[in-house]
């Protein structure tokens, strides 16, 4: 090693602080066998008086790269670290002659681009004569899934690719597939197996730049970085409050969080949260159990525990309802209950835990919402409908699920009309991770008045496709509504008040035999709005069907296919989650259908335009009169 500049010998080392990020990482590869282009190295923190020597060292090196063309690329100390990878903010030079004056001009320039000259090296390499280049992600830098590789690619040099003025072909590759690979060019396997060799000997997800030499087709590593953007640079859990207090920003337009930090903006309610944030680059959960040492609030019956990061696993949502089972026999005093379910962890760190054990061999991250479960009187979604407001309202939890039934109230100005009131024979509550069934004659039926100010309440968030999700607590006989969540509604066939008097949940027209669904209480409060659909079980075995079932649960979502022709419910609500995604996928749907009016088997058709009682929307139809 000389004192200006290194020659990339894989017996020494060129560390960060003294050549700059990308000397260190292209001299990593060289020693560790990859086929790198001949570079040198020249050191950070090189000052006037020393330009004569550097000369003196270009002038003796240069020859040894033995091209006719080179690139002078920029290799700043925080340059490809571990915590940034400031790529494209410094400067390449490309095309350089390999010549001292030339040389020297350009790593001039390269300086010029660095706010602080003295921090900035750069590497010297030969220009590569490429057929293909572009860049690899050692894992989906998208979803943190450690089980993908992206392969972005053009042909030719990949400057706009890197640059990202060209878009360039993008392959996306299962690593377990990697060893049956076919329909590929060779060279797609070779690089991917470098790219995964690469992220396990370093523990971390990688970004790496190469091309294939067109005379050779050989491989080229030309360098690589830790991919920066996927892994949280503070783990631990933290509570929501205000912006600058979640330690990543991705973590503040995620729903869960951005709903919180507009609920404290607008002065709303809502119940308090924390997150959890690490990186699962090791076998054991990194945080330690006293870190959920977390102060309970007045209304704290329990909490919720949600993985937003990665936002699905297997195609689903992850949750686990958690609570001080000591604190249930408090709450819950009344015998006349049933218990659904019981919690699956007896602490938050052990939900975390578990959730982090699941997550290790997926993802490079773990991210989880913590919330406080409140137990409300009653549970309700609000939505603007046609000019109107639609409130519907069960008692107890779960009114979004559509496992529960539901009054309906219609706001048009000031005046509140009454589309339905149901009786609740029972209504469901989540205290200490249990769920319960809780025994009740009542009929949830609310004042005017009531009506009005909770819809008052939620007018910031009363926007036109939201859905907004609420309970209300009970305080000396006075409601004090909160937020709980609010969804998009984004469907082409919104529903109108015509609708919602006459039982429609999605408008329009469908024809296909009639099968009767059971509805599982506990797989529809399992079941999330948001996890992937799932039909394959139940499309393209037999045509088309319609279905029907006693109410709308969410757990119902995975018959929703190409083969579904429509809904039909005993009851149900109009906002409820399984209402939405009928309505985006543009399958008619509804309510308030006896199954001793229906032949099941048979083929009916279901056009909601249909004037009258709901059952004049459902006839049954011969095989010649199918749409």
């Amino acid at each position: 090693m000389t004192e200006l500049t290194l020659l990339n010998d894989p017996s020494v080392t060129a560390p960060a602080d003294i050549y700059g990020g990308k000397a260190h990482w292209t001299n990593w590869l060289l020693r560790h066998g990859f086929h790198c282009l001949p570079s040198l190295f020249v050191r950070c923190g090189i000052r006037k008086k020393d330009h004569a020597r550097l000369r003196a060292e270009l002038e003796k090196y240069l020859p040894k790269l033995g091209s006719s063309t080179l690139a002078v690329r920029s290799s700043g100390m925080i340059e490809d670290s571990g915590t940034t990878s400031k790529a494209g903010c410094y400067e390449t030079v490309l095309g350089v002659a390999p010549e001292t004056d030339a040389v020297f001009a350009a790593w001039e320039k390269v300086l010029g681009s660095a706010e602080n000259p003295l921090e900035m090296g750069c590497v010297i390499q030969p220009m590569a004569d490429c057929a293909a280049s572009g860049v690899i992600f050692s894992s989906n830098p998208v979803s943190f899934s450690k089980q993908e590789l992206v392969i972005n690619y053009t042909s030719g040099t990949g400057d706009g690719l890197v640059s990202g003025s060209e878009s360039g072909a993008e392959i996306v590759l299962r690593k377990a597939d990697l060893g049956t690979l076919t329909g590929h060019p060779a060279w797609v396997r070779e690089l991917a197996l470098s790219a995964v060799r690469m992220e396990s000997e370093l523990n971390c997800p990688m970004d790496i730049e190469w091309c294939t030499e067109r005379a050779t087709g050989e491989l080229i590593i030309l360098q690589c970085r830790p991919v920066t953007s996927v892994l949280f640079r503070e783990e631990g859990v933290f509570r929501i409050s205000a912006p600058e207090d979640i330690p990543d920003p991705r973590l503040r337009g995620l729903d869960k969080v951005h709903l919180r930090l507009k609920a404290r903006e607008e002065s709303v309610d809502v119940s308090p949260a924390w997150l959890v944030c690490c990186n699962c680059r090791t076998e054991k959960f990194p945080l330690e159990e006293t870190m959920f040492s977390i102060e309970r609030g007045p209304f704290c019956r329990g909490y919720n525990a949600v993985v937003i990061m990665p936002a699905l696993s297997g195609s689903k949502v992850r949750r686990f309802f958690v609570g001080d089972r000591a604190k249930f026999g408090e709450t819950v005093t009344c015998n006349r209950y049933g218990v659904r379910s019981f919690p699956k962890h007896d602490s938050l760190w052990q939900a975390a835990r578990a959730f982090y054990e699941s997550l290790r061999n997926e993802s490079w991250v773990c991210g989880l919402i913590i919330q406080e479960i409140f137990d409300p009187k009653y549970t309700g979604i609000i939505k603007s409908v046609d000019g109107s407001i639609l409130v519907e309202i069960t008692k107890g939890h779960f009114a979004a699920k559509g496992i529960v039934p539901s009054s309906c109230y219609i706001i048009t100005g000031f005046e509140v009309t009454v589309v339905r009131e149901v009786m609740q024979t029972s209504y469901k509550r989540i205290i200490e991770g249990h769920v319960i069934d809780q025994a009740c004659n009542e009929r949830v039926s609310l004042p005017a008045d009531a009506i009005l100010s909770i819809a008052d309440y939620f007018r910031s968030f009363i926007r036109e496709n939201y859905v907004v999700e609420f309970g209300v607590l009970e305080e000396e006989g006075a409601v004090r509504p909160y937020l709980i969540d609010y969804s998009l509604d984004v469907s082409d066939r919104n529903i109108t008040v015509d609708d919602v008097r006459n039982g429609v949940i999605s408008p329009g027209t469908g024809s296909g035999r009639l099968l009767k669904l059971e509805v599982n209480d506990l797989r529809g409060i399992d079941a999330h709005f948001h996890d992937e659909l799932d039909a394959s079980g139940v499309s393209g075995k037999g045509g088309k069907y319609i279905c029907y079932a006693e109410k709308p649960s969410i757990e119902l979502k995975d018959w929703i296919g190409p083969d579904c022709a429509g809904f039909v419910f005993a009851s149900g609500a109009s906002l409820c989650h399984l209402a939405v995604l009928l309505r985006e996928h543009s399958i008619p749907a509804v309510t308030g259908v006896d199954e001793f009016e229906l032949n099941f088997g048979a083929h009916y058709r279901l056009d909601t335009r249909r004037p009258g009682p709901v059952t004049a929307r459902l006839s049954e139809v011969g095989d010649d009169d199918l749409l």
